[in-house]
Protein backbone atom coordinates (compact mmCIF):
# COMPACT_ATOMS: atom_id res chain seq x y z
CA UNK A 1 0.00 0.00 0.00
CA UNK A 2 1.51 3.52 -1.01
CA UNK A 3 0.37 6.78 0.65
CA UNK A 4 0.71 10.32 -0.31
CA UNK A 5 3.33 12.60 1.73
CA UNK A 6 3.17 15.92 1.89
CA UNK A 7 5.25 18.93 1.87
CA UNK A 8 3.43 22.29 3.33
CA UNK A 9 0.64 21.31 1.55
CA UNK A 10 1.51 20.24 -1.66
CA UNK A 11 2.03 16.31 -1.88
CA UNK A 12 5.70 14.54 -1.94
CA UNK A 13 4.36 12.64 -4.35
CA UNK A 14 3.77 15.41 -6.57
CA UNK A 15 7.26 16.96 -5.67
CA UNK A 16 8.54 12.96 -7.03
CA UNK A 17 6.72 12.44 -9.92
CA UNK A 18 7.90 11.92 -13.17
CA UNK A 19 7.29 9.87 -16.53
CA UNK A 20 7.19 6.06 -16.38
CA UNK A 21 9.80 4.07 -14.79
CA UNK A 22 10.97 0.44 -14.77
CA UNK A 23 8.74 -1.59 -12.72
CA UNK A 24 11.76 -3.07 -10.62
CA UNK A 25 12.80 -1.38 -7.59
CA UNK A 26 16.67 -1.01 -5.95
CA UNK A 27 16.94 -2.46 -2.70
CA UNK A 28 16.87 0.20 -0.18
CA UNK A 29 18.93 -0.05 3.16
CA UNK A 30 17.60 2.68 6.02
CA UNK A 31 20.42 2.89 8.37
CA UNK A 32 18.26 4.84 11.00
CA UNK A 33 16.35 4.14 14.65
CA UNK A 34 14.25 1.28 13.37
CA UNK A 35 11.78 0.71 11.01
CA UNK A 36 8.91 -0.17 11.78
CA UNK A 37 8.22 -3.60 9.20
CA UNK A 38 4.56 -3.91 10.18
CA UNK A 39 3.51 -0.36 8.58
CA UNK A 40 0.75 -0.42 6.68
CA UNK A 41 2.67 1.65 4.46
CA UNK A 42 5.18 -0.37 3.48
CA UNK A 43 4.72 -4.01 4.80
CA UNK A 44 5.00 -5.68 1.70
CA UNK A 45 7.77 -4.26 0.60
CA UNK A 46 10.11 -4.95 3.64
CA UNK A 47 13.04 -7.39 2.16
CA UNK A 48 13.01 -10.71 3.70
CA UNK A 49 16.29 -12.52 3.71
CA UNK A 50 16.14 -15.88 1.24
CA UNK A 51 18.46 -17.22 3.01
CA UNK A 52 17.34 -16.93 7.20
CA UNK A 53 20.74 -15.24 7.94
CA UNK A 54 23.52 -13.28 6.94
CA UNK A 55 27.12 -14.30 7.92
CA UNK A 56 29.46 -11.45 7.07
CA UNK A 57 33.35 -11.96 8.46
CA UNK A 58 32.64 -14.82 10.38
CA UNK A 59 29.57 -13.00 11.92
CA UNK A 60 26.97 -14.47 11.75
CA UNK A 61 23.24 -12.43 12.24
CA UNK A 62 21.02 -14.76 12.90
CA UNK A 63 17.62 -14.40 11.58
CA UNK A 64 17.74 -10.96 10.50
CA UNK A 65 14.80 -11.52 8.58
CA UNK A 66 14.00 -7.71 7.94
CA UNK A 67 17.43 -6.48 8.40
CA UNK A 68 19.84 -6.19 11.87
CA UNK A 69 19.69 -3.65 15.10
CA UNK A 70 23.34 -3.18 15.89
CA UNK A 71 22.27 -1.01 18.47
CA UNK A 72 21.24 -3.75 20.82
CA UNK A 73 22.69 -6.61 18.40
CA UNK A 74 19.39 -8.48 17.57
CA UNK A 75 17.41 -8.73 14.96
CA UNK A 76 14.35 -6.58 16.32
CA UNK A 77 14.73 -3.53 13.99
CA UNK A 78 12.25 -1.90 16.12
CA UNK A 79 10.98 -2.03 19.72
CA UNK A 80 7.57 -1.85 19.86
CA UNK A 81 7.18 -1.24 23.61
CA UNK A 82 6.99 1.96 23.21
CA UNK A 83 3.96 2.22 20.91
CA UNK A 84 1.64 4.04 22.99
CA UNK A 85 3.81 5.34 25.47
CA UNK A 86 4.19 9.18 24.47
CA UNK A 87 1.93 11.67 25.57
CA UNK A 88 -0.44 13.15 22.99
CA UNK A 89 1.22 16.51 23.47
CA UNK A 90 4.50 14.61 21.52
CA UNK A 91 2.48 14.78 18.32
CA UNK A 92 0.56 17.98 19.00
CA UNK A 93 3.73 19.43 18.66
CA UNK A 94 4.46 18.82 15.28
CA UNK A 95 0.62 19.21 14.26
CA UNK A 96 0.70 22.54 15.69
CA UNK A 97 4.30 23.58 13.86
CA UNK A 98 3.13 22.85 10.70
CA UNK A 99 0.10 25.09 11.33
CA UNK A 100 2.72 27.80 12.03
CA UNK A 101 4.68 27.07 9.01
CA UNK A 102 1.68 27.35 6.91
CA UNK A 103 0.16 30.12 8.76
CA UNK A 104 -3.33 28.27 10.31
CA UNK A 105 -1.85 28.52 13.46
CA UNK A 106 -4.16 30.58 16.03
CA UNK A 107 -2.48 32.62 18.98
CA UNK A 108 -3.30 30.45 21.60
CA UNK A 109 -1.49 27.26 19.39
CA UNK A 110 1.55 29.53 19.45
CA UNK A 111 1.51 30.41 23.09
CA UNK A 112 1.52 26.68 23.70
CA UNK A 113 4.38 25.91 21.60
CA UNK A 114 6.51 28.41 22.77
CA UNK A 115 5.58 27.38 26.70
CA UNK A 116 6.03 23.42 25.29
CA UNK A 117 9.62 24.50 23.61
CA UNK A 118 11.03 25.67 27.58
CA UNK A 119 9.41 23.05 29.46
CA UNK A 120 12.32 20.63 29.75
CA UNK A 121 10.68 17.16 30.97
CA UNK A 122 8.82 17.72 28.00
CA UNK A 123 12.06 18.00 25.74
CA UNK A 124 13.39 14.91 27.10
CA UNK A 125 10.40 13.03 26.50
CA UNK A 126 10.29 14.44 22.78
CA UNK A 127 13.71 13.12 22.49
CA UNK A 128 12.52 10.06 22.82
CA UNK A 129 9.82 9.88 21.04
CA UNK A 130 11.93 11.41 18.07
CA UNK A 131 14.42 8.45 17.87
CA UNK A 132 11.55 6.05 18.00
CA UNK A 133 9.47 7.67 14.89
CA UNK A 134 12.47 8.88 13.19
CA UNK A 135 13.82 5.69 11.34
CA UNK A 136 9.89 4.90 10.13
CA UNK A 137 8.95 8.52 9.16
CA UNK A 138 12.32 8.19 7.10
CA UNK A 139 11.65 4.55 5.25
CA UNK A 140 8.26 6.34 4.27
CA UNK A 141 9.49 9.34 2.51
CA UNK A 142 12.51 7.18 0.77
CA UNK A 143 9.99 4.50 -0.53
CA UNK A 144 7.10 6.24 -1.48
CA UNK A 145 5.60 5.64 -4.94
CA UNK A 146 7.99 2.51 -5.23
CA UNK A 147 5.91 -0.10 -4.93
CA UNK A 148 8.29 -2.62 -4.98
CA UNK A 149 10.55 -1.52 -3.23
CA UNK A 150 12.35 -4.01 -0.85
CA UNK A 151 13.66 -2.18 2.38
CA UNK A 152 16.66 -3.40 4.57
CA UNK A 153 16.20 -2.19 8.50
CA UNK A 154 19.50 -1.01 10.12
CA UNK A 155 18.91 0.45 13.28
CA UNK A 156 21.77 1.88 14.74
CA UNK A 157 20.33 4.75 17.11
CA UNK A 158 19.04 3.21 20.34
CA UNK A 159 15.78 4.63 21.16
CA UNK A 160 17.13 5.87 24.30
CA UNK A 161 20.50 6.90 25.27
CA UNK A 162 23.24 4.16 26.93
CA UNK A 163 24.97 5.16 30.36
CA UNK A 164 28.21 6.03 30.20
CA UNK A 165 31.18 4.42 30.09
CA UNK A 166 34.26 3.81 32.70
CA UNK A 167 37.00 6.95 32.01
CA UNK A 168 39.21 6.05 34.36
CA UNK A 169 42.00 4.21 31.79
CA UNK A 170 42.42 7.13 30.06
CA UNK A 171 45.18 8.52 32.33
CA UNK A 172 48.91 8.08 32.35
CA UNK A 173 51.06 6.39 35.09
CA UNK A 174 51.00 9.53 37.07
CA UNK A 175 47.25 9.80 36.72
CA UNK A 176 46.97 13.15 34.88
CA UNK A 177 43.71 12.64 32.29
CA UNK A 178 44.14 12.19 28.10
CA UNK A 179 41.54 13.69 27.19
CA UNK A 180 42.78 13.07 23.40
CA UNK A 181 43.26 9.59 24.04
CA UNK A 182 39.64 9.46 25.41
CA UNK A 183 37.99 11.31 22.88
CA UNK A 184 40.10 8.98 20.11
CA UNK A 185 39.36 5.93 21.61
CA UNK A 186 35.75 7.10 21.51
CA UNK A 187 35.51 7.82 17.36
CA UNK A 188 37.32 4.31 17.18
CA UNK A 189 34.25 2.77 19.01
CA UNK A 190 31.75 4.34 17.13
CA UNK A 191 33.83 3.95 14.02
CA UNK A 192 34.38 -0.18 14.70
CA UNK A 193 29.84 -0.39 14.86
CA UNK A 194 30.15 1.62 11.71
CA UNK A 195 32.10 0.00 9.91
CA UNK A 196 30.32 -3.70 11.04
CA UNK A 197 26.86 -1.34 9.34
CA UNK A 198 28.62 -0.87 6.41
CA UNK A 199 29.67 -4.37 5.55
CA UNK A 200 26.20 -5.56 6.42
CA UNK A 201 25.25 -2.72 3.86
CA UNK A 202 27.26 -4.65 1.43
CA UNK A 203 26.13 -8.02 2.50
CA UNK A 204 22.48 -7.72 1.55
CA UNK A 205 23.22 -5.72 -1.68
CA UNK A 206 21.72 -2.37 -0.74
CA UNK A 207 21.90 -0.49 -3.79
CA UNK A 208 20.93 2.79 -2.07
CA UNK A 209 21.36 3.76 2.04
CA UNK A 210 19.43 6.19 3.59
CA UNK A 211 21.72 7.90 6.70
CA UNK A 212 19.83 10.36 8.74
CA UNK A 213 22.10 10.78 11.27
CA UNK A 214 24.90 12.81 12.23
CA UNK A 215 27.17 13.83 15.13
CA UNK A 216 27.70 17.49 14.66
CA UNK A 217 30.34 20.08 16.37
CA UNK A 218 27.47 21.75 18.21
CA UNK A 219 25.36 18.49 18.94
CA UNK A 220 28.47 16.92 20.67
CA UNK A 221 29.49 19.64 23.21
CA UNK A 222 27.46 18.77 25.70
CA UNK A 223 28.38 14.91 25.43
CA UNK A 224 32.25 15.99 24.64
CA UNK A 225 32.22 18.54 27.93
CA UNK A 226 30.35 15.57 30.30
CA UNK A 227 32.99 13.19 29.21
CA UNK A 228 36.15 15.80 30.16
CA UNK A 229 34.46 16.58 33.42
CA UNK A 230 34.62 13.03 34.35
CA UNK A 231 37.81 11.88 33.21
CA UNK A 232 39.34 15.55 34.88
CA UNK A 233 36.98 16.66 37.64
CA UNK A 234 36.78 20.00 36.08
CA UNK A 235 34.20 21.70 33.51
CA UNK A 236 36.03 22.85 30.56
CA UNK A 237 35.50 26.27 28.95
CA UNK A 238 33.67 26.79 25.87
CA UNK A 239 36.82 27.27 23.84
CA UNK A 240 37.89 23.71 25.38
CA UNK A 241 34.87 22.31 24.95
CA UNK A 242 34.63 23.14 20.78
CA UNK A 243 37.94 22.44 20.81
CA UNK A 244 37.33 18.76 21.68
CA UNK A 245 34.17 18.82 20.20
CA UNK A 246 35.95 19.50 17.04
CA UNK A 247 38.18 16.72 17.92
CA UNK A 248 35.99 14.55 17.97
CA UNK A 249 34.04 14.82 15.25
CA UNK A 250 37.13 14.96 13.01
CA UNK A 251 38.23 11.89 14.49
CA UNK A 252 35.10 10.30 13.95
CA UNK A 253 35.36 11.37 10.12
CA UNK A 254 38.72 10.08 9.60
CA UNK A 255 37.78 6.54 11.47
CA UNK A 256 34.67 5.88 9.90
CA UNK A 257 35.90 5.53 6.20
CA UNK A 258 35.34 2.34 5.84
CA UNK A 259 31.99 2.80 7.14
CA UNK A 260 30.82 4.18 3.43
CA UNK A 261 33.81 1.92 1.50
CA UNK A 262 33.24 -1.12 2.69
CA UNK A 263 29.93 -1.26 0.59
CA UNK A 264 31.38 0.28 -2.99
CA UNK A 265 28.05 -0.53 -4.51
CA UNK A 266 25.64 1.44 -2.42
CA UNK A 267 25.15 5.24 -2.85
CA UNK A 268 25.11 6.60 0.82
CA UNK A 269 22.72 9.09 0.88
CA UNK A 270 23.58 11.50 4.75
CA UNK A 271 21.69 13.98 5.77
CA UNK A 272 23.44 17.71 5.94
CA UNK A 273 22.60 18.71 9.46
CA UNK A 274 20.35 20.60 11.40
CA UNK A 275 22.69 22.95 13.10
CA UNK A 276 22.32 25.89 10.24
CA UNK A 277 25.82 25.88 10.18
CA UNK A 278 28.61 25.48 7.68
CA UNK A 279 30.02 21.68 7.65
CA UNK A 280 33.05 23.36 5.86
CA UNK A 281 33.49 24.96 8.72
CA UNK A 282 32.35 23.04 11.55
CA UNK A 283 32.63 19.40 10.18
CA UNK A 284 29.72 16.74 10.88
CA UNK A 285 30.03 12.95 10.80
CA UNK A 286 29.37 11.04 8.61
CA UNK A 287 28.33 13.77 5.90
CA UNK A 288 32.11 15.32 5.57
CA UNK A 289 33.12 11.45 4.84
CA UNK A 290 35.04 11.79 1.62
CA UNK A 291 34.12 8.67 -0.95
CA UNK A 292 32.83 8.61 -4.48
CA UNK A 293 29.37 6.65 -3.24
CA UNK A 294 28.11 9.40 -0.93
CA UNK A 295 25.94 12.34 -1.83
CA UNK A 296 24.87 15.10 0.97
CA UNK A 297 21.79 16.96 1.36
CA UNK A 298 20.27 20.21 2.48
CA UNK A 299 17.02 21.10 3.46
CA UNK A 300 14.91 23.56 1.68
CA UNK A 301 11.40 24.99 2.69
CA UNK A 302 9.09 24.07 -0.41
CA UNK A 303 11.19 25.10 -3.48
CA UNK A 304 11.15 28.70 -2.03
CA UNK A 305 14.23 29.33 0.43
CA UNK A 306 16.89 27.08 2.46
CA UNK A 307 15.37 26.04 5.34
CA UNK A 308 16.92 27.86 8.46
CA UNK A 309 17.50 25.39 10.56
CA UNK A 310 19.64 23.53 7.68
CA UNK A 311 23.50 23.12 7.56
CA UNK A 312 24.81 23.76 4.29
CA UNK A 313 28.57 24.64 2.27
CA UNK A 314 30.50 23.66 -0.51
CA UNK A 315 30.53 19.62 1.41
CA UNK A 316 27.05 19.44 1.03
CA UNK A 317 25.98 18.54 -2.82
CA UNK A 318 22.27 19.14 -3.09
CA UNK A 319 19.27 20.29 -1.41
CA UNK A 320 15.42 18.74 -0.72
CA UNK A 321 12.30 19.52 0.41
CA UNK A 322 12.72 19.02 4.12
CA UNK A 323 9.86 21.16 5.58
CA UNK A 324 6.60 19.91 7.25
CA UNK A 325 6.93 16.31 5.52
CA UNK A 326 3.88 14.03 5.89
CA UNK A 327 4.91 10.49 5.97
CA UNK A 328 4.83 7.43 8.24
CA UNK A 329 5.88 7.10 11.83
CA UNK A 330 4.93 3.84 14.03
CA UNK A 331 1.64 2.18 14.88
CA UNK A 332 0.19 3.01 11.35
CA UNK A 333 0.03 6.60 11.88
CA UNK A 334 1.43 9.67 10.14
CA UNK A 335 3.07 12.67 11.38
CA UNK A 336 5.09 15.54 9.60
CA UNK A 337 8.37 16.65 10.37
CA UNK A 338 10.63 18.85 9.34
CA UNK A 339 14.76 18.49 9.13
CA UNK A 340 17.57 17.65 7.30
CA UNK A 341 16.74 13.97 7.79
CA UNK A 342 13.74 14.18 5.56
CA UNK A 343 15.88 16.15 2.83
CA UNK A 344 17.93 13.02 2.46
CA UNK A 345 15.32 10.23 2.05
CA UNK A 346 13.66 12.68 -0.81
CA UNK A 347 16.93 12.05 -2.79
CA UNK A 348 17.31 8.33 -1.33
CA UNK A 349 13.92 7.87 -3.44
CA UNK A 350 14.97 9.55 -6.46
CA UNK A 351 18.52 7.71 -6.45
CA UNK A 352 16.64 4.29 -5.86
CA UNK A 353 14.44 4.93 -8.71
CA UNK A 354 17.36 6.12 -11.28
CA UNK A 355 18.94 2.25 -10.39
CA UNK A 356 15.56 1.20 -11.28
CA UNK A 357 15.48 2.78 -14.43
CA UNK A 358 19.58 1.97 -15.52
CA UNK A 359 20.32 -0.90 -13.05
CA UNK A 360 24.08 -0.69 -14.73
CA UNK A 361 24.37 2.56 -13.13
CA UNK A 362 27.23 3.20 -10.69
CA UNK A 363 26.82 4.89 -7.42
CA UNK A 364 29.22 7.62 -8.82
CA UNK A 365 26.86 7.48 -12.00
CA UNK A 366 23.56 8.05 -9.76
CA UNK A 367 25.54 10.65 -8.48
CA UNK A 368 26.12 12.12 -11.14
CA UNK A 369 22.65 12.34 -12.21
CA UNK A 370 21.47 13.80 -9.22
CA UNK A 371 23.72 16.51 -9.06
CA UNK A 372 24.02 17.34 -12.97
CA UNK A 373 20.35 17.52 -13.45
CA UNK A 374 18.81 20.01 -10.37
CA UNK A 375 17.33 23.12 -11.12
CA UNK A 376 19.71 25.67 -9.91
CA UNK A 377 18.72 28.34 -7.75
CA UNK A 378 20.07 31.87 -6.91
CA UNK A 379 19.36 31.35 -3.20
CA UNK A 380 21.18 28.18 -2.85
CA UNK A 381 24.50 29.64 -4.90
CA UNK A 382 27.54 29.24 -2.18
CA UNK A 383 25.31 27.36 -0.13
CA UNK A 384 25.18 23.65 -1.75
CA UNK A 385 28.02 22.68 -3.91
CA UNK A 386 25.37 22.55 -7.05
CA UNK A 387 23.45 25.35 -6.15
CA UNK A 388 20.45 23.12 -6.99
CA UNK A 389 17.47 21.11 -6.07
CA UNK A 390 16.82 17.71 -7.38
CA UNK A 391 14.59 17.78 -10.24
CA UNK A 392 13.09 14.06 -9.70
CA UNK A 393 11.95 14.40 -13.14
CA UNK A 394 14.72 15.31 -14.74
CA UNK A 395 16.91 13.23 -13.07
CA UNK A 396 14.85 10.21 -14.27
CA UNK A 397 14.93 11.29 -17.78
CA UNK A 398 18.42 10.95 -18.16
CA UNK A 399 18.95 7.72 -16.87
CA UNK A 400 16.10 6.31 -18.85
CA UNK A 401 18.20 8.03 -21.75
CA UNK A 402 21.26 6.63 -20.15
CA UNK A 403 20.49 2.98 -21.24
CA UNK A 404 21.40 3.98 -24.68
CA UNK A 405 23.83 6.67 -24.64
CA UNK A 406 26.30 7.83 -22.79
CA UNK A 407 25.91 9.73 -19.05
CA UNK A 408 27.10 13.01 -19.96
CA UNK A 409 25.05 13.30 -23.37
CA UNK A 410 21.92 11.69 -21.40
CA UNK A 411 22.13 14.48 -18.79
CA UNK A 412 22.19 17.23 -21.75
CA UNK A 413 19.33 16.17 -23.33
CA UNK A 414 17.28 15.49 -20.15
CA UNK A 415 18.30 19.33 -19.30
CA UNK A 416 16.84 20.30 -22.64
CA UNK A 417 13.86 18.40 -22.17
CA UNK A 418 12.53 18.47 -18.59
CA UNK A 419 12.39 22.20 -17.88
CA UNK A 420 12.98 23.45 -13.97
CA UNK A 421 10.28 22.22 -11.52
CA UNK A 422 7.71 25.66 -10.84
CA UNK A 423 8.44 27.00 -7.54
CA UNK A 424 5.56 26.99 -4.89
CA UNK A 425 5.73 29.35 -2.29
CA UNK A 426 4.63 26.75 0.79
CA UNK A 427 4.47 29.35 3.89
CA UNK A 428 3.26 32.42 4.95
CA UNK A 429 6.01 32.29 8.11
CA UNK A 430 7.70 35.04 9.67
CA UNK A 431 11.57 35.27 9.89
CA UNK A 432 10.94 35.58 13.87
CA UNK A 433 8.57 32.50 14.08
CA UNK A 434 10.67 30.61 11.56
CA UNK A 435 13.43 30.86 14.39
CA UNK A 436 10.97 29.01 16.63
CA UNK A 437 11.06 25.94 14.13
CA UNK A 438 11.55 22.72 16.28
CA UNK A 439 13.16 20.58 14.09
CA UNK A 440 12.74 17.02 14.46
CA UNK A 441 15.79 15.80 16.12
CA UNK A 442 18.52 14.04 13.84
CA UNK A 443 20.00 11.04 15.86
CA UNK A 444 23.63 10.59 16.98
CA UNK A 445 25.56 7.84 18.04
CA UNK A 446 25.82 9.55 21.16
Amino acid sequence: MRFNVGCAGKSLAALLACGAWAAQAAQVAIIDSGVDYKHEAFASDMWTNPNGSTTVDGTTYANDTHGWNFAENNNEIIDYKYIGTFSPDCYKMFEVQGKILTGTATQEEINWYKGKRSDQNFLKELQKFGNFIHGTHVTGISTDQSDAAKIVGIKLIPTEAPGGKELEKFRDKAGNPLVSMMLQMVAKRQAGMLLNVGKYTNAVRAEVANGSFGTSVNAVKPVVAQLVKQLTGADPTEAETEEYARELVNAMITESKGFVTAAPNTLYVFAAGNDGTNNDQLPVSPANIEAENKIVVAATLGTEKLASFSNHGMKVDVAAPGVIIRASIPGDQYLELSGTSMAAPFVTNVAARLKDVNPSLSPAGIKKLLCETVDVKPWLQGKVRTSGIVNPNRAIKAAELSVSMGVEAAIAKAKALITDSLDTATSSISPEMEKELLVAPMPTLF
